[in-house]
């Protein structure tokens, strides 16, 4: 099945248009004026042709496989349009990464400053006043004002997040995933299963409207400090998209978001965060994103998001609906090592753990036993060596084998049931 295929059967993430009843519309701030009706493929279209809410239909037909705008969906036609960049141009500056490469799922390189998505001079504008002139100088005061913003804003933070997100892997489907023209012309995209990426598409457009968000929208975050950064560079980008989780780091802030658990990873790994320390080395920034990604592949089942458009006030909530049996299942050390191993990828063969080899380090890091972090009052810690990297063939081999292992695999199932089904 395709994603358009996928995404246009999707009834999980829709939109209903309804009077209101439960919700407090005080909290639901008005847009911008204007008459809005509902279209053929279930979009809330204003008379001037900008979209409220945009369908999975148009989202997947217009927008994905077309050439409207990435964010707002409007039409080319009579509009001016540029580029905006994936990684803001600001961040790109301060972290000093333009003139370098991202490494693509295609193997290609791709230079930072080219890496960009098709965008409405509108959005490029208004992204860039309204959303990036709010971030940035509170990244460049540091951690302490960073954190602080972040404890006061969480919703600003997370629909930043989410654009980051959106825009690495909306560019995927612009990007051959076969570099030689003689083979399928299929785009990295195709690979990616996305039941959930139509919703992270809607909160990160929120920023175009005073959207509200109920409870349990905002997913989970963690913010750190990384102590040895200059060591590991000024910048680090980490995602996982079965699991819609993402580490970013710039300088000494790692940032980690879980985008579609309603904030249930904060609660699965409580008593392991209440003993992080506010200050991590290197290993450590990347063990905790490796058990975000380990924690939903617990999920029993998927949450379910949608919005509701209220025509009398012209407003737009998007909701969060927690099944009544939600859980998550008992800690698999499989799972966890897996997770870890995805993780650590990039990283094999560049340390070791004391004491062992790089294939013992590994297997160690697979099994899932081993934390980075002091266990209990008394509890040591693990410590690790820089080592001169080797041949990463093994790293990779390894890395295939722990995917594959049947709980992992079950897992995945959990995670993407729908998208498979009818193939």
């Amino acid at each position: 099945m395709s994603i358009r295929d996928y995404l246009e059967r999707q009834s999980e993430y829709q939109c209903q248009i309804q009077m209101p009843d439960s919700y407090d519309l005080e909290l639901l701030r008005p847009m911008r004026s204007g008459s809005c009706f509902l279209t053929s493929n279930k979009s809330v279209l204003r008379g001037d042709g900008e979209f409220v809410y945009v369908h999975t239909a148009d989202f997947s037909e217009n927008i994905i496989d077309g050439k409207n705008c990435f964010l707002c969906g409007c039409y080319p036609d009579g509009v001016e349009f540029n580029n905006e960049h994936v990684i803001p141009d600001w961040l790109l500056r301060y972290t000093g990464i333009s003139n370098m490469s991202i490494t693509l799922p295609n193997g290609r390189d791709l230079r930072y400053s080219k890496y960009k998505v098709r965008s409405c001079v509108h959005c490029n504008s208004y992204l860039s006043n309204n959303v990036e002139d709010q971030i940035s100088p509170i990244v460049k005061r540091g951690f302490e004002a960073f954190r602080d913003f972040a404890d006061d804003n969480p919703k600003l933070l997370f629909q930043w997040l989410c654009l980051i997100y959106y825009k690495v892997h909306f560019r995927d489907f612009s990007l051959r995933y076969n570099v030689d023209r003689r083979e399928h012309d299929a785009p990295i995209g195709a690979l990616y299963a996305w039941p959930n990426f139509h919703h992270i598409f809607c909160v990160a457009r929120s920023v175009l409207f005073n959207t509200a968000f109920s409870d349990d929208v905002i997913g989970s975050m963690k913010i750190y400090r990384l102590e040895d950064w200059e060591s590991h560079g000024s910048y680090d980008y980490r995602d996982h998209w079965t699991t819609d989780t993402m580490f970013i780091r710039i300088k000494d802030i790692c940032i980690y978001v879980s985008f579609t658990d309603a904030a249930a990873v904060n609660h699965m790994t409580q008593r392991k965060f209440e003993r992080v320390p506010s200050s991590l080395n290197f290993i450590q920034s990347i063990e905790i994103f490796g058990d975000f990604v380990a924690a939903k592949l617990h999920f029993n089942q998927q949450h379910n998001f949608r919005s509701i458009y209220f025509p009398e006030k012209d407003c737009l909530l998007i909701k969060a609906e927690i099944a009544n049996d939600f859980d998550w299942h008992d800690l698999d050390p499989g799972i966890r090592g897996s997770a870890q191993v995805f993780a650590f990828t990039p990283d094999f063969g560049k340390f070791t753990i004391s004491g062992l080899d790089h294939e013992a380090t590994f297997n160690e890091i697979a099994s899932g036993e081993r934390t980075f972090f002091p266990e209990g009052e008394n509890g040591g810690l693990s410590l690790v060596e820089q080592t001169p990297p080797v041949d990463p063939d093994y790293a990779k081999r390894l890395s295939d084998e722990a995917a594959d292992r049947a709980g992992v695999q079950d897992a995945f199932r959990r995670m993407t049931k729908g998208f498979f089904e009818g193939e």
